[in-house]
Formats: structure tokens, sequence, C-alpha cells
């Protein structure tokens, strides 16, 4: 078993596998994370308490209040206790919490809106600059 118990799905806890279906369950920790800035179940649990409890128990992370509807959705699909329910990496980039990352009490002004969109661009900028940069060769570099 390798991983960090925090964003351990149950099954891999419990030694029953580790695959695709498993990610899905670390990517709904990491939403956790990213939404809140706190390690899913740290609140409730030192590492070794976490790790027995995500295995053992049927509960998932506390999934936080500010979320809207579509981001607690997408949370519990990723965090389904039964793996084969839990939908691919495919699904979930078509869940409407993505194509619209639509957090309640979140953005609220315009300004922070367009302050991020801002940043959208210069990064999609950034992006096109290095695939039109041709990088030298390698040829005759010592490593």
């Amino acid at each position: 078993m390798k991983g960090t118990p925090y964003w351990m799905a149950p099954e891999v806890i419990r030694q029953k596998g580790n695959n695709w279906q498993t990610d899905m369950s670390s990517v709904g920790c990491t939403v956790i994370e990213m939404v809140t800035g706190k390690r899913p179940w740290s609140q409730q649990f030192q590492e070794v308490v976490a790790l027995f409890h995500i295995g053992t128990t049927n509960s998932h992370p506390p999934i936080p209040e500010h979320l809207s509807h579509q981001g607690e959705d997408f949370l519990l699909k990723c965090l389904q206790r039964e793996p084969t329910l839990r939908p691919n990496a495919t699904e979930l980039l078509k869940h409407p919490f993505v194509l619209t990352c639509e957090i309640q009490g979140g953005l609220d002004g315009s300004e922070d809106i367009q302050q991020q969109a801002a940043a959208d661009g210069h990064l999609q900028q950034q992006r096109a600059n290095r695939r039109n940069t041709k990088l030298p060769s390698a040829k005759g570099t010592r490593r």
C-alpha cells in the first residue's frame, strides 16, 4: 500500500485494488483541498486514525458547505464508496461543476472574475508561446 492516507480511496486501504477508479476518489479529495485549503479528513483525524476510518466506515470526507449543488454532486460522484459506480475522467470532465466551476460565495465580484480571466488569458498566451518556440537541439550537450 502506497500513498497519503488523506487522499486514499477506501479500496486501496483495504488492499482491494488500485486503478483509475481509485484515482477518481483522489480527485474528489484534491477538489476538497482546493476548495478549503485543508487536507480532507485532516480537521477530524490524524493520519493513522484517518487511515482506519476511511478503510472501515462508509463515510466520505465532509463536503464543504459553501460548495454549489453541482460541486457537491461532483464530489459525491468522485467519493462514491463503491469503486465500480465512480464515473471515469471523461465523464467527470463533462460534469456541470467542471464546465462551470461554480462555487457559491467564492467569486462574488466582477473584478475578481476579470482578474481570473486576465490570468487565464496570460496562461493561454504562455502556452501558445511555448508551442511556437523551437527548443535548441540536444546534440553535443553534456550532462
